[in-house]
């Protein structure tokens, strides 16, 4: 069985604009769940104002470093880890940079190829793949810096990982939540990533 985690924000927890959560169908980790059928298991660990870094002082509990390892080890042995972070980072009131972002990002990898290999019993080396961080707009809700935003998705476009562009989604009317349509299209394109690297 491949088995895939998706370490993700709001928009893989399934949030609604100004609303709780989505219909778990409408969501696209388990929308890609049924793409991709039974004989996988995708991994749903998204939290709302999930951070990729650890500068959170008001909600540590939101920090992306600080409780990674232990649930990529409940998640262990790998096939596919999905690292789906970065829109809460850009935010005005982090100040953050891209290259910071970035570099926070980058953890990930380092941190799945330290810890994956030696796993107790069935060591695994899981493939990477990065969502861009999505296209959004400013609202009441939602004050992002979006050069910020681009540099960030430039950096991963030109890191040499998988990359997974979510620079055209309809967005929902709080400026940063998927539509239903949105979570579509994102599943079906991680899909086309995951077979794409099978058929590489």
């Amino acid at each position: 069985m491949k088995r895939i985690l998706i370490y993700g924000d709001s928009n893989t927890w399934g949030h609604g604009a100004f609303s709780g959560k989505l219909p778990e169908t409408q969501t696209w980790p388990v929308i890609l769940q049924q793409i991709l059928g039974g004989a996988s298991l995708v991994i749903q660990e998204g939290l709302p104002g999930r951070i990729a870094g650890d500068h959170d002082t008001e909600t540590p509990y939101r920090n992306g470093k600080t409780h990674f390892e232990a649930i990529l080890r409940t998640a262990l042995p790998l096939d596919y880890v999905i690292i789906a972070l970065g829109a809460n980072d850009v935010k005005k009131k982090y100040g953050l940079t891209s290259r910071q972002i970035f570099d926070d990002l980058m953890w990930y990898r380092g941190k799945t190829a330290e810890i994956a290999p030696s796993y107790k019993g069935v060591p695994s080396t899981p493939v990477m793949i990065f969502l861009g961080i999505p296209n959004s707009r400013e609202t009441e809700y939602y004050q992002p810096e979006p050069r910020v935003r681009e540099k960030v998705n430039d950096y991963l476009k030109r890191a040499g990982e998988i990359y997974v562009p979510l620079e055209h989604l309809e967005i929902s009317d709080d400026g940063v939540h998927f539509t239903a349509a949105d979570h579509q299209y994102v599943a079906q394109q991680v899909f086309a990533s995951i077979r794409d690297h099978e058929a590489y």
